[in-house]
């Protein structure tokens, strides 16, 4: 998260909506052997226009053909190295994609402290696993909330036991170990 610049929950928000780094090390492989492929064909294709430029230096139309063909091997070798470039930035994501994954890991076990240990577990944490250390004025849509009244208005809880990522950054934590 520090190194995208955002929340933890942010990143985590981010990352899950793409694959697994084995996935796309598989696509990695995939596109290597493509490329691998082509260029043995552009070589192939090479070495033939070669012969035939031998076989037919008089004709202008297949020197034509010859040049069309040299820029052909010249926009795949181009795109050869396109595709190494990306095989070199994808490599490079699934690197830290793995180290921000191997970071929400140590992060949800904190969170698992936090909100199910019973010896750490927060004091503000009530038996249905809402938190009642902060409260909102308004709904969220697509969180589990429960409305309550404090103070003479209705205000809205968040069920962290749902949300633990939430947890991470709360300076109301305290340990009912600490009480």
């Amino acid at each position: 998260a520090k190194e995208l610049g955002c929340s933890v929950y942010k990143a985590y928000d981010l990352i899950s909506q793409y694959e697994k780094p084995s996935h796309r090390l598989k696509q990695a492989i995939e596109l290597a052997d493509k490329v691998e492929k082509i260029s043995s064909e552009v070589e192939t294709l090479t070495k033939k226009l070669k012969k035939l430029t031998l076989k037919t230096s008089k004709i202008e139309p297949i020197e034509d053909l010859s040049k069309k063909l040299s820029g052909l091997e010249e926009n795949l070798t181009n795109l050869n190295k396109s595709l190494s470039k990306i095989s070199e930035k994808v490599s490079s994501l699934e690197d830290k994609v793995e180290r921000i994954l191997n970071d929400l890991e140590w992060i949800h076990l904190s969170v698992e402290k936090r909100i199910l240990e019973r010896h750490k577990k927060c004091i503000w944490l009530d038996e249905d696993g809402f938190c009642r250390a902060m409260y909102f004025d308004k709904r969220i849509k697509g969180l589990v909330m429960r409305p309550e009244e404090q103070e003479g208005r209705i205000v809205y809880l968040l069920n962290v036991k749902k949300y633990p990522l939430i947890c991470t950054a709360c300076p109301y934590y305290e340990s009912e170990e600490t009480t």
